[in-house]
């Protein structure tokens, strides 16, 4: 198994050009920040604890997120594409093993970007802009945020593990992702104006920061509008719930698919 997943690792560093990944991101987001801090009107410079916290948002929960649903989905539709999931199967390893050590290294490599771009992030934050005002500790800020993530990324894996199984192409597993993720999104607006209860629809569940005590976090403006409204240990087990389910519908489907 370890050599399993250590193989789809070295297989994501190159097939998904992670190397360009990080160059990209990392380039345009130092330019993003220095040009925020030496180009902008002096009363228009976010504090420290501002930066931070949109900076996280912004790459934890949307581009780290994304890329690692590209990294889990590619590295099962890309076997069926090129044909190699035939040399896998001729292997004596069950396709369970298989599936999961492409989940597992989809996790991994995902949990790897987030702890190196929130390094970046980190520092960037208080070396660039004033953190000497700041309503908590941005240290302890930045962890916080990313625990909350890692649950988020859970699901979301497990759930481009099915649509992985499901379509043979890339592009249209990814794209099916993006549609399912907007309609999510949107059923959840919908039921929160008709003032229906969402304790049991993942999407609202997915929303941990509105659980935190941190000012940074859980920005008060927001409350109400996200979130279940019930606990966070409810809101944990409505994930890991979804994402068994959906785990298990697809390691089903991977069982009996036809890979001739």
């Amino acid at each position: 198994m370890n050599s399993l997943i250590t193989n789809e690792l070295i297989k994501t560093w190159y097939r998904n050009r992670v190397k360009m990944f990080l160059i990209v991101m990392t380039a345009l987001y130092l330019i993003i920040a220095f040009s925020l801090r030496f180009f902008m009107n002096e009363n228009a410079i976010p504090t420290a604890g501002s930066f931070l916290i949109t900076s996280q948002t912004i790459i934890n929960g949307t581009f780290l997120l994304f890329y690692g649903v590209i990294i889990t989905t590619s590295s099962i539709t890309s076997e069926f594409h090129k044909g190699t999931i035939k040399q896998l199967a001729i292997r004596p390893i069950s396709r369970v093993k298989i599936l999961a050590s492409k989940l597992i290294s989809g996790f991994i490599a995902l949990l790897a970007l987030m702890v190196l771009y929130n390094i970046v992030i980190y520092l960037v934050s208080v070396l660039l802009f004033d953190a000497s005002n700041a309503p908590e500790n941005l240290l302890v800020t930045a962890l916080t945020a990313c625990l909350y993530k890692i649950p988020v990324y859970l699901f979301y894996l497990a759930l481009s593990v099915i649509i992985g199984t499901l379509f043979k192409s890339t592009i249209i597993a990814v794209v099916l992702f993006f549609v399912i993720d907007s309609v999510g999104g949107m059923v959840t607006g919908l039921i929160t104006m008709l003032e229906w209860n969402a304790s049991y629809f993942i999407y609202p569940n997915l929303m941990l920061e509105s659980y935190s005590d941190n000012t940074l976090i859980n920005d008060p403006n927001m409350q109400g509008l996200f979130g279940a409204g019930e606990s966070l240990t409810f809101s944990l087990m409505i994930i890991l719930v979804y994402s068994l389910v959906l785990g298990a519908i697809g390691f089903f489907r991977f069982q009996r698919q036809d890979i001739a």
